[in-house]
């Protein structure tokens, strides 16, 4: 077989020791292998030490520096939680300058070695692939610290669903008349992702109560639940629903469920009021079930405002489906239905796999990426990708994307970073010479990236009349889109 396999041991001493078997067919005398090995370094922090991304980054970069001309996996272990890091390693334009320049650190952060996350199983077991060199090995190994692969990993289960949901679930679009209830679905499943993202992040902040989306909890919460059924949709109409238009648009202390109007008071059609209160398990109170919610914010803003009863002209839209009824008098669906297999299928490939089970498999983080550190999760930077590639997705009718409709394009973060350095750079630059002080375009770009020397020509008054600039400097994105420019 011809691999490279790679095992560190140590020796008495405590010296790491790294074997390699190169395989039967394994040419030693090639010399155009640009590394000649790989080391790695374990870090035990002490009882009570705090580990920041920073500080992880801080300390991968350190170790990678040290070692001129291989690539370093620094394990750092806190607790019963380790942390693992890797650091991009690219040529200097200096031909004079030995080594390599240490560029970008991409982190698995926080892994619990006694309960570890489906996420991080899956890409610690992609790191023992075997290859043919230290080379490969170290590209292979970027590649599983790649947010970018992770994220487009994630974004085609994802899709998969999608336009599974667009057949299965179903959005009443007008309550006048029945002619077809999913025309408004691929709209509504945008919608829908973006606000149920938006809260299994919350979720991992710890927002909003687990046992909302956990099967066995459910069965205790809900009346006669089956998490597999593709007829009943109650995990829908009961939870999601409750959450997005009674909880997280509602203050807390306002929070209750409608009653019976008999005619239309102030309160009628308010659609900031808990419903379907009859798919509730019977053994818990109005009180008991408000409970369950209210660990959860009120959110000030439009994300979860119910879009149900907007007028159309002469027609009345509800293009939410937030409704205790089934029916209007006519007899016109006017609750949305999305059954429950869309949330709980499993991953056993006889089926498409429920959003909430994709969503396990993977790992979050709340923390957004910086151009000089990643952490090897799913970030806040999701939900405005998400947003527009299901836009771009194909519509049979108008043989055109949403997203060319609406305009609406997800600017990459490569490109986001290079426009908000360049930004930064003409505005210090011109408040500099204002105050009547030269400043290089070199020594700028040096201040705006990792780098292991002090930038050339920052003397003690341009450095205080930068940090006046920055703290002066005020930005404004008319058209922000999901803020990744802001951010």
């Amino acid at each position: 077989m011809n691999a490279t396999y790679i095992v560190g041991t140590a020796d008495k001493s405590g010296s790491p020791v790294f074997n390699i078997d190169r395989g039967d067919n394994r040419d030693d005398d090639r010399d155009d292998d640009r590394y000649q090995g790989l080391l790695f370094f374990a870090v035990d922090m002490k009882a009570g030490a705090t580990l920041t991304r920073t500080k992880a980054a801080t300390l991968s970069r350190a170790f990678n520096r040290l070692a001129l001309c291989n690539p370093v996996l620094l394990v750092i272990r806190r607790g019963e939680e380790i942390t693992v890091s890797l650091c991009e390693r690219t040529d200097y334009k200096q031909q004079w300058r030995t080594g390599e320049k240490i560029g970008r650190v991409r982190m698995m952060m926080n892994i619990n070695c006694r309960r570890p996350h489906r996420g991080h199983i899956d890409m610690l077991e992609e790191l023992a692939k075997p290859c043919h060199n230290y080379d490969e090995l170290y590209a292979h190994w970027l590649g599983v610290f790649s947010v970018q692969n992770l994220t487009r990993r994630f974004y085609a289960e994802l899709q998969d669903w999608y336009f599974l949901a667009v057949q299965k679930a179903l959005f009443p679009n007008d309550v006048t008349r029945d002619d077809d209830y999913r025309a408004n679905n691929a709209e509504a499943i945008i919608r829908f992702l973006t606000r149920f993202i938006f809260v299994w992040f919350l979720k991992h902040k710890g927002l909003v109560n687990n046992d909302l989306f956990d099967a066995d909890k459910l069965k205790d919460i809900l009346k006669d639940f089956s998490p597999t059924a593709d007829d009943n949709g109650c995990y829908y109409n009961a939870i999601v629903q409750n959450l997005f238009f009674a909880t997280l648009n509602r203050k807390i202390e306002e929070r209750q469920f409608v009653k019976s109007f008999q005619g239309r008071s102030d309160k009628y059609q308010v659609k900031t009021f808990y419903r379907c209160r009859d798919l509730f398990s019977d053994s818990l109170s109005d009180d008991g079930i408000i409970e369950l919610f209210q660990q959860t914010p009120y959110v000030n803003g439009s994300l979860f405002e119910c879009l149900d009863d907007r007028p159309g002209g002469d027609r009345t839209f509800c293009y939410d489906g937030f409704s205790n009824s089934k029916t209007n008098k006519q007899g016109v669906i006017k609750r949305a239905f999305v059954p429950n297999s869309l949330f709980f299928a499993p991953d056993d490939n006889s089926r498409q796999p429920g959003l909430i089970t994709i969503l396990g498999k993977y790992h979050f983080t709340i923390e957004e990426n910086t151009p000089l550190d990643e952490q090897v999760a799913l970030d806040p930077e999701l939900l405005g990708r998400v947003f527009e590639n299901l836009l771009g997705a194909f519509n049979p009718e108008t043989q055109e994307t949403a997203r060319k409709e609406t305009g609406s394009f997800y600017t990459p973060r490569e490109i986001v970073d290079y426009m908000a350095a360049e930004s930064l750079k003409a505005y210090l630059k011109q408040y500099c010479v204002k105050k009547g002080i030269k400043v290089s375009d070199d020594s700028l770009a040096a201040l705006l990236q990792d780098s292991d020397d002090t930038p050339e020509g920052i003397d003690d008054r341009l450095r205080d009349t930068l940090m006046q600039a920055i703290f002066n400097c005020r930005i404004l994105d008319p058209a922000c889109g999901s803020g990744a420019f802001p951010m």
